[in-house]
């Protein structure tokens, strides 16, 4: 399952980006120069190849992602883990309004 979720973020981003396993089954993607919409366009294309991957095979698993997103506008000089740090904390969020929309 991991490596076609790898396969499936090759095809959903740049070759400029930067993709990398965090460990388990999460990824981090820096996408390098996306502004404006770039970046939601980007987690659109991923989105909708998982749903394709999804509908277009019958595995005993369906891949899904959550998503955090933390953006920089290159102004002021920013580490890498607090970017990180800020996206994660995005993603955890996401999670937990999925949770609560199936609890109703």
């Amino acid at each position: 399952m991991l490596l076609k979720l790898a396969d499936l973020l090759k095809i959903s981003f740049r070759r400029s980006d930067i993709i990398a396993r965090m460990g388990g089954d999460e990824f981090a993607v820096l996408a390098v120069e996306a502004t404006g919409d770039g970046p939601q366009l980007l987690i659109n294309r991923l989105r909708e190849r998982i749903d394709d991957f999804n509908q277009a095979h019958r595995e005993p698993y369906q891949p899904a992602v959550s998503i955090g997103m933390a953006r920089h506008d290159g102004e002021d000089r920013v580490r890498l883990e607090d970017l990180l740090t800020q996206a994660d904390a995005a993603m955890y969020e996401q999670k937990r309004g999925k949770r609560k929309m199936v609890l109703r």
